[in-house]
């Protein structure tokens, strides 16, 4: 098989959907729609929790740096954290704003991994 594309996600995908699907066939396995839609919705469970916790240690962690009575190496070690959950926070707002086909997109994958 042949793939061409420049996108590195794209060819991710491809790859990705083509050994599961040889993992599956191979293995007999087979989802049914039930099963699908169950980890679908554990999956988008799942990723509500986790932005949930993850704005709560982001709170967390300001409110610790407010106090200032922390030593030096622990405050990098607790901004660097914020930074990460920041950048996540970021990426979670992109995806919620992205366009209906690029959220397809993903809905698509999604549902091949299932």
């Amino acid at each position: 098989m042949q793939i061409r594309t420049k996108s590195p996600q794209e060819m991710q995908s491809v790859i990705g959907e083509k050994l599961i699907q040889n993992y599956a066939r191979q293995n007999k396995i087979e989802a049914s729609q039930k099963d699908i839609d169950h980890y679908m919705e554990k999956m988008e469970q799942f990723m509500r929790d986790d932005r949930n916790k993850r704005e709560t240690r982001s709170v967390e962690i300001q409110q610790q740096l407010k106090a200032g009575s922390i030593p030096a190496e622990q405050k990098k070690q607790l901004q660097s954290e914020l930074d990460t959950l920041e950048s996540l926070h970021e990426q979670d707002l992109k995806d919620e704003s992205a366009g209906k086909q690029e959220q397809q997109e993903v809905l698509k994958i999604r549902q091949t991994m299932a």
